[in-house]
């Protein structure tokens, strides 16, 4: 039964409360009429990988997409495997600098870990915004374009540079939608968080 129909018969059950039992019939059948629509808009939301490129860090989580064409977005700043082992050049020269043990790990540590969280909303069939606020004081309103009904990416600007966003997309194809600040490229890693910049 779709959430249309049950939220229709729903209403005709609170007509029919209010009618025999009066006021209080009516609040509770109302209440339960809420509570069921807030649960099945949870259980028709979509999750989708999201990508988030701010201040030159790679964060990684997911944005979900709610069927009111709303949606909320939450990433974290994720470190590679361990460090000695990583594969990226970056990673590898602090792994060359930091030897192994316990000054592999101080390296590790000492990477700040960000996280963000947004958002999103609807302004378009195919357009919306992402309102990003981050643990690092960095906030960015970013305009999103859609490519399906659970993928798109999306840009803005904040005060550390341009911030970009991809979600619902494999690493290789949201490698074309990352911007990366000026003087400084991607560099692919095979596991999550997927690219460093370098």
């Amino acid at each position: 039964m779709s959430l249309k129909v049950r939220t229709s018969k729903l209403l005709a059950a609170t007509k029919s409360l209010a009618q025999a039992g009066g006021v209080v019939g009516a609040v509770s059948a109302l209440a339960a009429c809420a509570l069921v629509d807030e649960r099945a808009m949870w259980l028709v939301s979509t999750s989708a990988p999201a990508i988030l490129l701010v201040n030159g860090q790679v964060l990684v989580g997911s944005l979900n997409i709610r069927i009111d064409h709303t949606g909320s977005l939450s990433v974290a700043h994720a470190v590679p495997e361990p460090v000695a082992a990583a594969t990226g050049p970056r990673t590898q020269a602090a792994a060359a600098t930091a030897g192994t043990g316990v000054q592999a790990q101080a390296v590790v540590a000492a990477i700040p870990r960000v996280s963000c969280v947004g958002q999103f909303r609807f302004v378009a069939t195919t357009a919306g915004t992402v309102d990003v606020r981050c643990s690092d004081g960095t906030t960015a309103v970013l305009n999103v374009a859609l490519l399906s009904e659970r993928s798109g990416y999306g840009y803005g600007p904040s005060a550390g540079g341009p911030v970009s966003l991809t979600f619902g997309l494999e690493p290789q194809a949201a490698k074309a939608y990352l911007q990366v600040p000026p003087g400084k490229r991607l560099h692919e890693l095979p596991k999550s968080p997927f690219f460093e910049v370098l």
